[in-house]
């Protein structure tokens, strides 16, 4: 949040006219700058983003990049991927017929859905009564959250 809050101070200054626009890259804007400038549509309030939801952008945007390159990590992975699909399609298109013949490039997909969950939580649940979780006490009506890509991470299950 430092950050984002000294590029939204950045830009106020430049708005009011108290700071000359610098070029600091080719681009004349930020990724965060766009995001400092998005307002929502009327049905979700007319507001800007919340900080909350910047971080968020900002989280997803930075780590995209970063879960794509994980399968070049493992060549043999690739390769009997690579293998798995030219026999089901050969040179031909790959159908979605194909795909549910392709036992090793489902488990492929399920085991980066598991490393890398597209959501970090599932929907949050109440205690409908006190119980105990891991060793604290949830009283009745507490709200808990169960982080997925920690579950699919534990190694004791």
């Amino acid at each position: 949040m430092p950050l984002i809050n000294a590029r939204r101070e950045y830009k106020r200054q430049v708005e009011e006219g108290r700071q000359a626009p610098k070029r600091e890259t080719t681009f004349e804007h930020s990724y965060v700058d766009t995001l400092l400038d998005i307002k929502l549509p009327e049905e979700e309030g007319d507001r800007p983003l919340t900080e909350d939801e910047i971080v968020a952008l900002c989280s997803e945007f930075l780590n995209a990049g970063t879960r794509t390159t994980s399968m070049v990590k493992n060549p043999a992975v690739q390769e009997r991927l690579h293998a798995e699909i030219e026999a089901a399609c050969g040179d031909g298109e790959v159908s979605e017929e194909a795909v549910q013949g392709m036992p090793y490039l489902e488990a492929v997909i399920l085991e980066g859905l598991r490393k890398h969950p597209p959501g970090h939580f599932v929907l949050p649940h109440k205690a409908a009564e006190d119980m105990e979780i891991g060793g604290y006490l949830m009283p009745k009506g507490a709200t808990v959250n169960f982080m997925v890509a920690e579950m699919g991470r534990d190694g004791r299950e």
